[in-house]
């Protein structure tokens, strides 16, 4: 569920400063990595709010590692009409069926215990998951990629 202080963020602080940005969005497919993390999370979060603006909200798609449940960071938004999600590793290759026009690459082990736990699989999200995406985005080009 979406905390009432992320909410109240994106609708007073976030939509107004960036609504120039925002209202271009309509239409667009954006594929996020990561999508339960803080940063993407909130990101996804904007976007959600952002598209009850918009005549042709965007459609995401949102790649990460494990299955999205009712616990979940995102919970709020898996019954979403313009939200997909796909359990993927973003270091291995995929297959999506629609066009992506924005990628936001953000699946990385953000906690530094996790680091140190397994920094191997921080090094392969962030290597690979680019390499991976980027691989995608040459075979589909996309409009904007950002890591």
């Amino acid at each position: 569920m979406i905390s009432s202080i992320i909410k109240e963020d994106i609708e007073k602080e976030i939509i107004p400063e960036f609504n120039q940005f925002l209202e271009k969005l309509g239409g667009k497919t954006i594929l996020i990595t990561g999508g339960n993390g803080l940063i993407p999370s909130y990101l996804v979060d904007t976007f959600i709010i952002n598209n009850k603006r918009l005549k042709n909200p965007s459609k995401l798609i949102i790649i990460n590692k494990n299955q999205p449940n009712r616990f979940s960071r995102l919970s709020h938004i898996l019954n979403d009409e313009n939200t997909k999600f796909i359990v993927q590793d973003v270091g291995k290759p995929f297959n999506i069926s629609e066009k992506v026009d924005i990628i936001i690459h953000a699946a990385s082990r953000a906690n530094p215990t996790a680091f140190l736990a397994d920094p191997l699989d921080t090094i392969d999200a962030n290597v690979n998951g680019v390499r991976t995406l980027l691989e995608y985005a040459k075979n589909n080009p996309v409009e904007e990629f950002l890591f």
